[in-house]
C-alpha cells in the first residue's frame, strides 16, 4: 500500500466511526427521557390526555387516576430514536402528566413521541405502546379546552 491509499482507509474509518457515534448520539430509551423530565422524587397524581377529534374543532379529554395504569405508562419500555419533526405529521393527542410538584406535557401518536420541541420515533416496538395504552377503554368526554399542538 501506497501513502495515498493509508490515508483515504484512514479517513473512511474515521468517517465510518464518526457515523457511527452520531447515529448512537440520536437513541435513547422513553425511560431515560421521562427520568431527565421528571425528578425522582416527584410523586406522579394523575394523567389526563388530550387528544384532538379530526375533522372536528373539539377535543376528548380523559383523566388517569388509575395507579396502575399511571405506572405502566411512566415505566413503559420503548426504545427511541431523536428524528427531525418535520417529516410526520403534527401531533394530536397530549398527556399531561401531573406531580405533585408541577406537570409536564408529552405529545405522541402511533409511533412517536415529542417533549417540547424533540421528537422521537419509537423503534422497539415499533407502535408506540402508550398510544395504545391511552387508546382502550378509558372515559372519554368531549370538551372545548384545545390541547398543545405540537409541531
Amino acid at each position: 500500500m501506497n501513502k495515498k491509499q493509508i490515508v483515504g482507509f484512514i479517513v473512511l474509518i474515521v468517517i465510518m466511526v464518526g457515523y457511527f457515534l452520531f447515529e448512537q448520539s440520536k437513541k435513547t430509551t422513553y425511560e431515560e427521557v421521562i427520568a431527565n423530565l421528571i425528578d425522582e422524587d416527584e410523586k406522579v397524581e394523575q394523567i389526563t390526555v388530550y387528544s384532538q377529534i379530526p375533522l372536528v374543532m373539539k377535543t376528548a379529554s380523559a383523566t388517569i387516576n388509575d395507579e396502575k395504569l399511571i405506572n405502566k405508562i411512566i415505566n413503559e419500555q420503548i426504545k427511541l430514536k431523536k428524528i427531525n419533526t418535520m417529516k410526520l405529521p403534527v401531533i394530536m393527542t397530549t398527556l399531561v402528566i401531573k406531580t405533585d410538584k408541577d406537570s409536564y406535557e408529552i405529545g405522541f401518536d402511533g409511533n412517536s413521541i415529542m417533549i417540547g420541541s424533540v421528537r422521537y420515533s419509537t423503534t422497539n416496538p415499533s407502535i408506540n405502546p402508550i398510544y395504545m395504552l391511552v387508546n382502550q377503554d378509558l372515559n372519554w368526554e368531549i370538551i372545548e379546552y384545545t390541547p398543545f399542538i405540537w409541531r
